[in-house]
């Protein structure tokens, strides 16, 4: 059993720490046996969730940690499926990485519908959004997920379905509805899961929702009997996405180590990754951190208020734990981003590590406030971990161009998780599967 769905509300709108994440963790394990086989059910005494996802997807807890905990109570074997399903994200990751233009016709696609001008297409869009149809289960999803920014997996899977194949909307927009209220949503495994139920990522392969699932796994409470299209075939698109293979890059302990002459160094922290005080830049003496989520960035995804208010939440709780790491001052700023006045000599930085100060905030601009910070305190390097394909990681081209411009290194470092397993997500999850349990093994994991 697992927490319900009210409480697990509560901890979401409350909690978004690492702390928590733990607490939810440690909860879960008791059970994870279980997943296997109840991991389909959305109703009754069957139910069995870890609730671990938002966690997963700013980084307030690893993967890693979340499967060497588990294997801590049970054999890997016990526990395969979920060790399975926390992979998938990864796979989602590493698939995008190595397709990057698929997430770029995705977004242009979703802001070209915007566009148009067809009141009966905006009036059934409308009222698939504000849960109007004559689908009262659908209608009750859109419900759960405006007011409490959760769905289980087997109801996205119903719900995608639906809107595809019976209702006959755009699968762009219905990922777009779910990246927008969902508070784990996550650029890949949103937008490819989408994919797939539609039958774009492994070609011809989609999911129908059959009524006859719907009320076996709602324990009755879901059975929508002649009112699904069941006979309707997957989706086509003109080509399929060429692969752009990703290299295996230096993730050594070292790596993260600047050089006198890179320093001061500042470690720029994004809500994709908010685990800077674990892993190979946790040892390095940085002189300055920031850790920023941008409006603009949510303005681009087009994130409900409820989301929003949990990445900021996050972000306080990553820039807390940093700025205790590296024993430094929190600073919050504005909105309007860090002020450039009186930037701070680099020698003293260098040569005083308790200066070190940590700016921790949601700005108007991120792109503009992370140069102002780099002004503010006079660095000479800026340091980060590679943010997965999605809005972050499109803003890194403009930095780049802006640091290079103030002649300030920019170095980015690829987790050793994400490092080990994306350049293995070029095809179906089958193959990404194939030697994952080898890899988790070379990751140190006691698989």
């Amino acid at each position: 059993m697992s927490l319900p769905i009210t409480q697990f509300k509560e901890t979401l709108a409350n909690e978004p720490s690492r702390d928590r994440g733990l607490q939810l963790l440690e909860q879960f394990a008791d059970v994870a046996h279980n997943y296997a086989n109840q991991r389909s059910y959305v109703a009754g005494d069957l139910v069995c969730v870890s609730y671990l996802s938002p966690y997963l997807r700013y980084r307030l807890i690893s993967e890693w940690e979340v499967i060497a905990e588990l294997l801590k109570k049970f054999p890997a074997a016990k526990i395969e499926k979920y060790i399975s399903e926390v992979c998938w994200r990864t796979y989602w990751k590493g698939w995008l990485e190595t397709h990057p233009r698929c997430w770029k016709d995705y977004s242009i696609r979703v802001h070209s519908w915007k566009h148009t001008d067809d009141p009966a297409f905006l009036q059934r869009l409308q009222a698939a959004k504000e849960g109007k149809t004559e689908l009262h289960c659908f209608n009750e999803w859109v419900e759960e997920l405006t007011s409490t920014g959760y769905l289980h997996n087997s109801v996205r899977m119903w719900f995608a379905s639906i809107w595809i194949f019976t209702l006959s909307l755009p699968w762009q927009l219905g990922a777009a509805f779910f990246q927008r209220h969902l508070f784990d949503g996550d650029p890949a495994s949103n937008t490819l899961s989408w994919r797939w139920i539609a039958g774009l990522h492994t070609r011809g392969k989609h999911y129908l929702a059959q009524p006859s699932t719907l009320r076996k796994f709602s324990d009755g409470r879901y059975f929508p009997d002649g009112m699904l299209n069941q006979g309707a075939e997957s989706l086509k698109e003109a080509s399929a996405y060429e692969t752009t293979p990703i290299s295996i890059c230096e993730c050594s302990k070292d790596a993260g180590l600047p050089s006198l002459s890179a320093s001061p160094a500042g470690l720029l922290v994004t809500p994709d990754d908010l685990l800077v005080e674990h892993g190979q830049l946790s040892e390095a003496p940085f002189g300055s951190i920031a850790v920023l989520a941008g409006h603009d960035v949510s303005d681009q995804l087009d994130l409900a208020p409820a989301v929003r208010t949990f990445i900021s939440g996050a972000v306080n709780d990553a820039a807390k734990r940093a700025n205790h790491h590296w024993q430094g001052q929190l600073l919050p700023v504005s909105p309007t981003g860090i002020p450039q006045f009186q930037p701070r000599a680099s020698a003293l930085l260098v040569s005083n590590p308790a200066n070190l100060r940590t700016y921790v905030g949601t700005v108007d601009c991120w792109h503009e406030a992370v140069v102002n910070w780099v002004l503010r305190e006079n660095l000479k390097s800026v340091r980060m971990y590679e943010p997965p394909q999605g809005a972050y990681a499109a803003q890194l081209p403009i930095l780049r161009r802006n640091l290079s411009r103030l002649g300030v290194t920019f170095c980015i470092y690829r987790r050793k998780w994400d490092n080990l397993h994306w350049p293995h997500a070029d095809a179906g999850y089958f193959a990404f599967r194939k030697n994952l349990m080898q890899r988790l093994a070379d990751y140190g994991l006691p698989v």
